[in-house]
């Protein structure tokens, strides 16, 4: 496998955990979800994502760089979602 294929298809695998993150998302819904599991899959996927893309931008020498930025811009977007969820749990909680 050249290194070029294994940056495009590392940059792919970061997609991944944004795909999970969406299907958790809808899935795991209602009042009875241990939110602080959820929280801690959400930040745990998005830094394997994050962690893919960065290495798929150092593998590949940049040839693939707007999609790992693309990638890490979602990765990053799954942490915003977890942190106002985490702030949500730490509000509702007496």
């Amino acid at each position: 496998m050249t290194v070029n294929k294994k940056g495009f298809v590392l940059g792919l695998l970061s997609f991944i955990p944004v795909v999970l993150f969406v299907i958790i998302y809808f899935v795991v819904r209602g009042p009875n979800v241990d939110l602080p599991f959820v929280i801690t899959i959400y930040v745990w996927l998005a830094f394997a994502g994050i962690a893919l893309a960065v290495s798929s931008l150092f593998v590949s020498k940049s040839k693939w760089f707007v999609l790992n930025v693309v990638s890490i811009a979602l990765n990053v977007g799954v942490v915003v979602v977890a942190a106002l969820l985490m702030i949500a749990v730490g509000i509702s909680e007496p």
